[in-house]
């Protein structure tokens, strides 16, 4: 039995009383135990000053157990409450420390608020898996100002899915903008999903938001569009944009090749070359007849009789989507996507440096990296500073003047580093305000016009 006593003049001076017979007494285990071993041992709790070093360190949870072990006290006594007890709870304390970083403890109320406040997140579908849809509508706008220009080179829109972190990807839509000599590849739309599947259910979304707030893509006459050959991605792009012309990536179509060599472990890399040759050879012939010619003869004695039958129901009923002499008609010379340097080396930072990046925190990473590229463009069409990324075509000077932009503000380029960068910070220190408990309804979002903190109190969130 347990007896606490308050002193009447002094309230912080408290007298607890333990009684009973110690004898009868049994230590428990932890609650969480279910195995014997555990369940049967006595439980020591770890002590709070090393929890909470295992949520601040990063790295994986094998190399932080094993530093911890390392640096604990070599006295058992010590040890035994200072070193982690195994691999499993420094990954319980990381996990914590996962759900301490996000702005909020409810993600919805977290993307909803990045939406209302920087109008870049369009549309949020929480079941049966999330997909976040986002744009800058100005540099949208910038994109449509473009379409149907009979004196700029064709437009190419590359759509692909990259995975970010775990089972969490992103699929983005890339333009290349002509109107610059050096015809820079921008992204304009992204849309972050949970899974990667066969089912067409995610592209569709993608096309049908894309159509939806671009809705020039189904007229225009001066784009075109490339793709991975993945059969849900293409049904997505036929039924949303039958008109626009579209081709499959080359290079993706020599690395599917190149897997079905490995499957049919053909791994002799000159070889694989050889193959890769002959493919290259009969896509870039000048017309459908020389095509099956040669296709005649290779098929005959040079392939495998395997390799045959792949690419005859794998990429023949495709070829009119890959062959030069279709692409010369759009005044195009070879197929590939486009990749956006800087979105690929944001991806690659996360997904080495920041592992335990929240959705909402990735949502503002993409938003500023549009803030970026809508600066650079602005830089190239008004020739703003001697050092800009873009220089305009000489002919399209006249058409740009300041009056046609509303935006009167400048701000420097970030990159990709300085993005991720900031953010970390950011939440780093309301991860610090969290355990503090200064704030404990502090969202990690930054101010958009200053660098600061933007303050959710639970009314805010009672919608």
């Amino acid at each position: 039995m347990r007896e606490v006593y308050f002193h009447p003049l002094f309230p912080n001076r408290v007298l607890v009383i333990y009684s009973g017979d110690e004898k009868v007494a049994v230590t428990l285990s932890h609650g969480n135990s279910k195995s014997k071993s555990k369940v049967e041992s006595d439980f020591l709790m770890t002590r709070k000053s090393s929890r909470d070093e295992m949520k601040k360190r990063r790295g994986y949870a094998s190399n932080i157990y094993t530093e911890l072990i390392l640096e604990a006290p070599k006295d058992l006594n010590s040890h035994v409450v200072i070193a982690p007890r195994d691999m499993e709870q420094v990954r319980n304390a990381q996990r914590s420390a996962r759900r301490q970083l996000r702005m909020t403890h409810e993600t919805s109320c977290s993307l909803q608020h990045i939406s209302d406040e920087t109008k870049f997140i369009s549309d949020i579908v929480c079941y049966p898996s999330l997909m976040i849809f986002c744009y800058q509508p100005s540099l949208l706008d910038k994109v449509r100002g473009l379409m149907d220009h009979c004196d700029i080179p064709l437009m190419c829109f590359s759509y692909d899915t990259t995975v970010v972190i775990r089972d969490l990807y992103v699929s983005t839509l890339v333009v290349r903008f002509t109107e610059f000599d050096e015809r820079p590849v921008i992204p304009i739309m992204f849309m972050i999903h949970e899974r990667k599947t066969k089912s067409s259910n995610q592209h569709h979304f993608f096309w049908q938001k894309a159509v939806e707030y671009l809705p020039e893509l189904e007229e225009a006459t001066n784009i075109y569009i490339v793709s991975r050959e993945e059969r849900a991605i293409v049904d997505a792009i036929t039924r949303f944009l039958s008109n626009a012309p579209s081709f499959r990536c080359w290079n993706d179509l020599f690395e599917h090749a190149k897997q079905k060599l490995r499957r049919m472990d053909i791994t002799s890399s000159e070889t694989v070359s050889r193959y890769v040759s002959n493919i290259r050879h009969l896509i870039t012939r000048s017309s459908l007849v020389d095509y099956n010619r040669e296709l005649c003869i290779l098929s005959a004695g040079c392939w495998d009789h395997e390799f045959t039958r792949y690419f005859k129901k794998c990429i023949d009923p495709e070829i009119a989507r890959i062959g030069r002499w279709e692409l010369a008609e759009h005044g195009i010379d070879t197929i590939s996507i486009d990749h956006c340097d800087s979105l690929d080396f944001l991806i690659k930072c996360i997904q080495l440096e920041w592992k335990n990046a929240p959705v909402d925190s990735m949502v503002l990473c993409l938003y500023h990296l549009s803030e970026n590229y809508e600066n650079r463009i602005l830089r190239g069409r008004y020739a703003i500073g001697d050092l800009r990324d873009y220089n305009l075509r000489a002919h399209l000077a006249e058409l740009y003047t300041f009056s046609d932009d509303a935006r009167t503000d400048m701000p420097e380029i970030e990159s990709p580093e300085e993005i991720i960068a900031r953010l970390r910070n950011a939440c780093d220190e309301g991860l610090q305000e969290i355990e503090t408990g200064e704030n404990q309804d502090l969202v990690l979002v930054e101010n958009i016009n200053q660098d600061g903190m933007i303050q959710i109190t639970e009314e805010d969130c009672a919608w």
